[in-house]
């Protein structure tokens, strides 16, 4: 009967020394957690590093610079498109030609 009784008494003792035990490891790990969800808080919502702006910022020049040579290549070639047929329609005018484009011209000798 003694015997019984220190081995239950024993058995609540190691029983409460185990939810103790998990009570600080559960408090310890909600300490975990929480500092997990403020480093990853932290870490999403950290400023940007002044190189990898200036990189950005690089890269942005150069694309207004692209899109502007390809604007600026647009014009020119519409304004030498238009200068061309310009020139081809004051020749015609000022030689009295009048070529047919397409057409092969009817040679009587074939």
């Amino acid at each position: 009967r003694k015997y019984e009784e220190m081995k239950l008494k024993e058995i609540a003792l190691m029983n409460s020394e185990q939810k103790e035990q998990r009570s600080r490891w559960e408090a310890e790990m909600e300490k975990m957690s929480e500092k997990y969800r403020d480093l990853k808080h932290r870490y999403e919502s950290r400023e940007s590093r002044e190189e990898d702006l200036e990189h950005i910022r690089a890269l942005q020049k150069f694309a207004a610079e692209q899109a502007a040579a390809r604007k600026q290549a647009v014009e020119d070639l519409k304004f030498y498109k238009l200068e061309l047929i310009n020139r081809e329609e004051n020749f015609n005018k000022k030689f009295n030609r009048s070529p047919a484009v397409g057409v092969l011209p009817n040679n009587n000798g074939f």
